[in-house]
Parts: C-alpha cells; structure tokens; sequence
C-alpha cells in the first residue's frame, strides 16, 4: 500500500523527474504514467530513478484489454529493480481525475497492490538463470544458500544457463564463442580473452553435476558445494586442472561429468549439430522471457525486484499454498531483530544524550567558575586601588 502520484507535466513518464517523487518522510509513491511516448522500459526506469515502488502505465486505447498485452522489454530493461503493470483507459483516467481533485485539497489516494504467484502444492519450484562466469549471479548463489537450505525438500531449485544466437556472426567469432553452428554463444565482456565457448563448456559441466546428483543422490547438494568451491577462486573455471582437483576433493567424478557434456552434443564436432542440454535451455528461456541475467524464475512466474537473499526469500515463502513453518519462523526473527536494533538504538541515543548533557553541564560550570574568579579578581584590584587612593590622599 502506498500513496499515489501522477505528475502532469511528466505525464508518459518519459523525462526524468526534476525533483523526486518522494521526501525523507514519505514512503515510495505509486505512480501513474500515461502510456505511449517512449517505450515501457524508460518510463518504469525514470519512476525508478525518481523514488517510485510501482509505475502503473495507464493504456491509451478505450476497450483494450490489459492483460492481453506485454509489456516488452526494449533491450535495455536489465537493472529496473521496481514492479510494472498495465491498467485500462477507463480506470487509468478515473483514477487521474480523482487524484488532480483531491490534490486540490490536499489529500492523498492510497492504492493496495499484490502481485501474486502460483501456489500449485507444498514444494515451490525456482529457476535460476546466469552464466558460469556471471559474477553478480555467483555472488547471489554464495549468498542464497543459506536461504536454500531452510526449507530442504520442500524447495527445488534449477540452475538455468543462458545463451545467445549468433549463427549470422563471422566464422572467426563463432569458432571462439559460439557451438552448433552459432545456435548457442556466450561473452563475458569483464573478460573479452576467455572465449564463450570456455564459458558455455563450464555452463555444461555445472548442468550435469546438477541432473547427475538429482539422479544418484536425489538432491542437488553437489551443485551447490561445487559452485561454493568455484566462487572461493573465480578463475578456475578456465584451468582443466584445477577443475579435476575440485571434483576429486567433492567426491564428483570428473569423467561421469565430461561424458555427460559430451553427450550432450549431437556431433562429435561441436561446431556442428547441435546440443540437446543448450537446446532446452534456450526453451525454457523464450516460455519464460525474464530478459535479462542474473534472474530468478519462481513457479512458472518472473520474479521483478531486488535480486538479494532476503527479497527472493520472501517471494518463494509467498509461493506455496499453505504458509510454512521455516517461513513464519524467518519473518518472526526479522521482526524480533528489527525490534531489538531499534531497542538497542533507542538506549543508545539516551545514553549518548545523557553524557552529551553531563559534559555541557560541566563544561557551564567550568566556564561560570571561570567567570566568577574572573569577577573576584577584578573587584580585588578595584578594592586595592581605592585603597591606594584613599591612602595617598590621607598622607597629603
């Protein structure tokens, strides 16, 4: 829930606002952006950038239905951390009018939004989409494990690997950075002398440690150990050695894995056929359009917010159809840390004030004793010259 706002000389959202949309003491807005101008990504960007939690875009067209329409990325959406959604003309309007009238009078609309996610049984099911040499998606994987665990089997994850087409691209690329004829290709441009075919081999690897522990073990601890081992050095993916030294000390079989990249190609000359790993990939991917990497898939659903622990974490306890013990139990702790900060913040103001006044007292007491001794001083020598006066006018 948060107040609404909708700024008339900005009215698509498609300028920068000049001053923000919010103050020190208020929450972030909802705000409302006409649609058209500009594409859907500048306008949520600019919201984003002003202190806006949602940009509501209010359709242009009379008798369209909303949730018929996608609000596609332009390509350049990677980043935008706040919700969007797409409303009629008739309600957008509506809700413009009210709020041009009791702005007049100073009031305020409250607007309630939920998004919700599928809630199919008691296991939430999450992808998570990045690259092996993706480092903000390591860092969230590093991060997020602690997370993971807390709910165990009633929580499956999935690592999905992203790859591009290039099949048009020259042969000089494709041969470095790209398999199956330029079907699959990958770039890491922190790093442009690893090629992207180093990258989407170590993209393999990762997938058939995942899909060879599910199978032998019946969960994915390995995944996780062995992307905890990689993160502590992010340049071993690229050393054959290394890697074989790290499967050794997971107790993972180097060759089991390889046979199972290998396998994966339909000819033994990657640069041709294709990869029938890569080639789900790239389903999955285009079913579920996140757009951009590091993202998160959670039941079937595009997860739009920030890409930290805490967040994600909340958004899959939000997606099973009963609410979980390990997910009360995490929210409780959040609330009784919260409580207990503050607590311990708020003794600490009084201390500090309590201290703050002692010394200023001292310090006045100083200054008046000071002051004081000044004065006496003073009214001695005053004393002593009258004296010296009266004196030398008796002796005349």
């Amino acid at each position: 829930m948060a107040h609404m706002k909708f700024i008339d000389d900005n009215d698509e959202g498609c300028k920068s606002f000049e001053t923000t949309l919010k103050t020190d003491t208020e929450q972030s807005p909802v705000v409302l952006v006409r649609r058209g101008g500009c594409s859907f990504v500048t306008k949520v960007r600019n919201v984003e950038h002003g202190g806006g939690k949602l940009a509501v875009i209010v359709d242009e067209v009379d008798g369209e239905y909303p949730d018929q329409i996608i609000m596609v990325d332009d390509g350049t959406g990677n980043g935008i951390q706040i919700p969007s959604v797409l409303i009629g003309k008739t309600d957008g309007e509506t809700l413009i009018t009210k709020y041009k009238e009791l702005s007049a009078e100073n009031k305020e609309i409250q607007l309630i939004a939920t998004f919700d996610i599928n809630r199919p049984d008691d296991r939430v099911e999450y992808e998570f989409w990045f690259t092996a040499s993706n480092d903000r998606g390591l860092d969230f994987i590093r991060d997020f494990r602690t997370y993971h665990e807390r709910l165990g089997k009633k929580l499956l994850m999935i690592p999905r690997y992203f790859s591009w087409p290039c099949v048009n691209c020259d042969k000089v690329i494709t041969d470095e950075d790209c398999f199956c004829e330029g079907n699959y290709c990958a770039l890491d441009e922190s790093n442009l002398r690893i090629e992207g075919r180093t990258i989407l081999l170590e993209d393999l690897r990762q997938k058939c440690i995942y899909q060879n522990s599910l199978t032998t073990n019946k969960n994915d601890t390995a995944w996780w150990d062995y992307e905890s081992r990689l993160i502590q050095d992010d340049t071993v993916i690229f050393q054959k050695v290394v890697l074989k030294q790290i499967h050794t000390e997971l107790g993972i079989s180097y060759d089991d894995t390889m046979k199972c990249v290998n396998a994966s190609f339909t000819n033994e000359d990657h640069s041709l056929g294709d990869n029938t790993v890569l080639s789900q990939e790239v389903k999955a991917w285009n079913n579920h359009g996140a757009h951009y990497i590091p993202s998160v898939i959670i039941n079937q659903v595009a997860y739009r917010g920030a890409l930290d622990p805490e967040n994600v974490y909340s958004a899959i306890c939000n997606g099973y159809k009963d609410p979980q013990e390990e997910c009360k139990a995490y929210i409780d702790d959040t609330f009784k840390n919260a409580d207990k900060v503050t607590f311990n913040w708020f003794i600490l103001v009084i201390v500090f004030l309590i201290i703050l006044n002692v010394a200023l007292l001292l310090i006045c007491k100083r200054i008046n004793q000071r002051s004081m001794k000044q004065e006496v001083t003073d009214a001695v020598n005053d004393y002593m010259k009258l004296r010296q006066t009266n004196q030398e006018m008796s002796d005349k």
